[in-house]
């Protein structure tokens, strides 16, 4: 295979996993069959088995690739040995944040499809890959911070606090989305989601053995942010 060939045969791949990835989050996993991807992306059939095996097999790869560029992210940072370790955790939260707010349509769309029966088995599997990748890192994070005297996680073990702490934070996404989508039509929802991320704020502290008030979601500049965007988009009658 010549250097051409090579580069054919990953873009191809990539091309693939990119039309693949976009049209799971727009209409559910369960509703694309692997026959709308092969049009789409413009190859033969035998082209895309060439590349994966099956339908599963390409979801294992969309997944992998929206994993693997988080992950990047996270450890970039927690391997800066030029931020203090006291500083970096709340760098982690505010980098989160951060992306959140310049990317609310994208965030917006992943919730709402995170919240579609279709696409259960694409959710769970973001869920195990996200936690297969991200644990180490977090568990890392964790001991060196136990060993700096920042945390305070008595006897348990670095390894269970990070799997707590993202264990949780799946199990309240399901609120997350629909507080948030609901936001324009339910007014209420503004305080329940104030309430739940309060909560979570306060538990993740709690674990970690941080005085009360030391994280900070930023929760109401990310409301604030999400409604004038919502708002916004129901002034362009897009509804």
């Amino acid at each position: 295979m010549t250097g051409s060939d090579f580069h054919t045969v990953r873009d191809t791949r990539a091309r693939i996993i990119e039309t693949a990835s976009r049209l799971f989050w727009e209409h559910g996993y369960d509703r694309v069959p692997v026959e709308r991807i092969i049009r789409e992306v413009g190859i033969a059939k035998g082209t895309f088995y060439h590349h994966f095996r099956s339908k599963e097999d390409l979801l294992d790869a969309v997944v992998e690739t929206l994993t693997d560029a988080f992950i990047d992210r996270l450890d970039k940072t927690l391997r800066d040995t030029s931020i203090p370790i006291e500083e970096k955790l709340n760098l982690l939260m505010n980098q989160s944040v951060q992306f959140k707010l310049e990317s609310i349509p994208l965030m917006l769309t992943i919730l709402k499809s995170w919240l579609d029966p279709a696409n259960v088995t694409f959710r769970e599997k973001m869920e195990q890959l996200s936690l297969e990748k991200s644990l180490p890192l977090m568990a890392r994070f964790i001991e060196e911070g136990t060993e700096a005297g920042l945390f305070h996680i008595g006897r348990m073990r670095p390894r269970d606090v990070a799997r707590f702490i993202m264990t949780l934070s799946f199990a309240i996404t399901n609120e997350t989305a629909e507080y948030l989508l609901g936001l324009k039509d339910h007014p209420e929802y503004e305080e329940k989601f104030t309430t739940l991320y309060e909560s979570f704020q306060y538990a993740y502290e709690r674990m970690l053995g941080l005085p009360e008030g030391y994280l900070d979601f930023r929760i109401g500049e990310f409301l604030r942010a999400t409604k004038a965007y919502l708002e916004k988009g129901a002034d362009n009658g897009d509804r």
